[in-house]
């Protein structure tokens, strides 16, 4: 497992400390994120099983777009990757998720390690109401293991990270509730970056956004996979297409095609891909 990786046992409860990360993300340099390996995942809420045996890497410093029809366990296999499927009541998931090599589902891993370093965005931007800018953002590393040290440079480097420091850095102490809808959703960006993650997952991160915010989420994107793996769920072929090196299609719980999204999109090997990206149905 790579050093920068930092999941640890659970009786160690302080989690190393990452190498400081540029101060934005750079246009020439990329830091090396691990790869994320999915093995043979089974999730169950209940006794109904959701994803049937899911084979899949993810591979690192690129963006995996996972396409596929409402229902069919795209949000389930992220929110498997970061342990946050076994939350809900009569949930678990079975088999192995692998991040550079170490099993997270291992029962010798501290689970909240996995979600410092597996960040997660959600569909609707959300942050902590009653906090101000610069505590959302600060909020992550408070929360692992009370890390104070330096914390309005860790802010403002993960604010910018977010594309979001020139916006807000005159109103930092402003409730965060008080910024537009795209901004929230890139303050809550920030507030994965502020603990230097490995990886984000990202769930229909654009869903309840305008195009101009969007638009500017997927350019961040672009910057993110630098320094960071990124896996993006996402309804919108059109955006699956602009921002994903590589796509992954699902259909009834199951990995159906996985490749360069040039290729899903184009000249995919499975009819029921071509299908779905043409929009026979779905």
């Amino acid at each position: 497992m790579s050093e920068r990786a930092t999941i640890r046992p659970v009786e160690v409860s302080t989690p190393q400390a990452k190498p400081a990360a540029p101060a934005a993300p750079s246009t020439t340099t990329t830091t090396q994120a691990p790869t994320i390996a999915v093995e043979e995942l089974r999730a169950f809420y209940g006794r109904a099983e959701q994803l049937k045996g899911i084979d899949v890497e993810l591979p690192a410093n690129q963006v995996t777009a996972i396409i596929g029809p409402s229902g069919c366990g795209k949000s389930t296999l992220v929110r498997c990757i970061n342990r946050m499927h076994e939350e809900v009541p009569g949930a678990h998931a079975e088999g192995r998720v692998l991040l550079d090599g170490r099993n997270l589902y291992d029962p010798a891993v501290d689970v909240t390690a996995v979600r410092r370093v597996i960040g997660m965005v959600f569909q609707k931007p959300n942050p902590f109401p009653t906090m101000s800018i610069f505590d959302n953002v600060a909020a992550g590393r408070r929360l692992t293991a009370g890390r104070r040290a330096g914390m309005r440079e860790k802010v403002e480097r993960a604010l910018r990270g977010a594309g979001l420091w020139e916006e807000v850095h005159e109103r930092l102490s402003e409730p965060g509730m008080g910024l537009s809808g795209g901004q929230q959703q890139r303050l809550c960006i920030a507030r994965s970056l502020a603990v230097e993650p490995d990886a984000i997952l990202m769930d229909e991160p654009c869903s309840a956004l305008d195009p101009i915010a969007t638009l500017k989420i997927e350019e961040l994107i672009a910057e993110l996979k630098r320094t960071v793996t990124i896996v993006i769920v996402t309804h919108n072929m059109q955006q699956a297409a602009r921002v994903a090196d590589r796509t992954v299609f699902m259909l009834d719980g199951r990995l159906v095609e996985v490749g360069p999204t040039k290729q899903i999109f184009t000249n995919p090997h499975d009819p029921r891909t071509e299908e779905y990206v043409t929009g026979k149905f779905g």
